[in-house]
């Protein structure tokens, strides 16, 4: 059986990232999928400045999850998934 899904990345940010597109992804059960991110503009206090950054990932059969992401330093964010199961 074939335990790869096609997931269809739809970003909902505030501000950040003003160029962010759609991105089609190929993932298996399991396997760890990171997306970094740039951020457009300059924070003092990351951690505290932005707190909606988050990642509705929506799989070829229609099954969707948020996910949040994360400061990882500097100008760069980061969103990690793994799908739980098969057909997700």
């Amino acid at each position: 059986m074939d335990r790869s899904q096609n997931w269809f990345l739809v970003l909902n940010i505030l501000f950040m990232f003003p160029y962010i597109q759609a991105l089609n992804l190929t993932v298996e059960c399991w396997n760890l999928v990171e997306i970094s991110l740039n951020a457009a503009g300059n924070y003092s206090r990351p951690y505290i400045d932005v707190d909606d950054l988050r990642a509705t990932l929506v799989s070829s059969t229609g099954i969707s999850m948020t996910m949040p992401g994360f400061w990882d330093g500097g100008q760069t964010w980061k969103i990690r998934f793994a799908p739980i199961v098969d057909g997700i």
